[in-house]
């Protein structure tokens, strides 16, 4: 009925980002298994938050889960994690995280990071700067040439995120599972706990209130990412020119029978008209947008505003979207 982290763990992928619905026991797997396997093994865990605020919710970390091990003790102290009067688990902020450099953890065989991915449209929140790679960096501490796995838990927010984009990840879209070079995407499909969501008297009101809202709650579809406007460009097309945006190159593309401009991650390598949307992007191929833009750059926020844009995916309808915030 929930997911199976055993499941999981057969495929022996180092870096696990398990994304899903509500309630269908991501992040009670990940707190139980490392339970277990400590008091089997003594291997510990790190377990790591973003905010402050998360961290200073660590003393209820057992509270869920203490009534599965009678007889056991579990402790909070600080940011240490005790079962049985010994240390079974560290916790961090991915923000300090980066600070352990010189710290050795010879026990620590894996590491949690729960709700790493925001939805950053709310506004107040937002990813710290190179987030993956400090993740990344403070792996490396821990593991100093050990095999320590790494599961990363949220809820499905959007494809287009910072470590989706940073280990080069796709949606699992014909499987629940997809792993390849030790990097495991799973996407838990619990139909029985969706349905029992859906008739609870809170699930009742969702579902007919905002449907939406309760689909990204219950049924693991991505909070912000939806098909409209999803379409690849037709054979008539004719290349136009090409935006760069954070180290990806977008091909503008116009169908003048259709109507309509399409975005795509095909372009014209030798093109001679690429724009650049922030300095860090620019170079020497490139002509920096700043100030007064191109007739051709008008015309598409013109075309986007009036809806006349389609993309050959969701993730670069995503990027866009960022682009025309830019261009504002």
């Amino acid at each position: 009925m929930y997911w199976d982290i055993y499941r999981t763990l057969s495929y022996n992928a180092l870096f696990n980002f398990i994304v899903g619905a509500r309630s269908v026991g991501k992040s009670y797997g990940c707190k139980k298994w490392a339970i277990k396997d400590f008091l089997k093994t003594g291997a510990q865990f790190i377990y790591i938050r973003r905010f402050k605020e998360d961290i200073q919710r660590l003393p209820l970390f057992f509270d869920d889960i203490q009534a599965e091990f009678p007889g056991v003790k579990f402790k909070v102290k600080g940011n240490k994690l005790y079962i049985n009067e010994e240390i079974a688990g560290h916790a961090f902020t991915i923000s300090k995280a980066n600070l352990e450099k010189s710290t050795p953890y010879p026990k620590v065989n894996k590491i949690i990071f729960d709700e790493f991915l925001l939805d950053t449209s709310e506004g107040y929140h937002r990813y710290i700067p190179n987030e993956p790679k400090i993740l990344f960096k403070f792996y490396s501490t821990v593991a100093r040439m050990r095999e320590v796995k790494v599961f990363l838990c949220s809820n499905s927010i959007t494809i287009s995120n910072p470590y989706f984009d940073y280990f080069k990840i796709e949606r699992p879209y014909q499987n629940e599972i997809a792993c390849k070079d030790d990097i495991l995407i799973q996407e838990p499909n619990c139909p029985e706990i969706s349905q029992k969501s859906y008739e609870t008297r809170a699930g009742k009101i969702l579902a007919r209130i905002d449907p939406e809202y309760a689909a990204y709650q219950y049924d693991n579809v991505y909070l912000k990412d939806t098909d409209d406007f999803i379409q690849k460009k037709t054979v008539k097309s004719t290349y136009q020119f090409a935006l760069k945006y954070k180290s990806v190159v977008y091909g503008i593309w116009v169908d003048y029978d259709a109507g309509l401009q399409y975005v795509s991650l095909d372009y014209h390598k030798s093109g001679k008209l690429m724009y650049s949307i922030t300095m860090d992007d620019h170079s020497e191929n490139t002509m920096l947008i700043k100030g007064q833009k191109s007739v051709l750059v008008k015309s598409f926020y013109r075309n986007y505003l009036n809806g006349t844009v389609r993309f050959e995916s969701v993730k670069v309808k995503n990027a866009c979207a960022n682009i025309i915030k830019l261009l504002h």
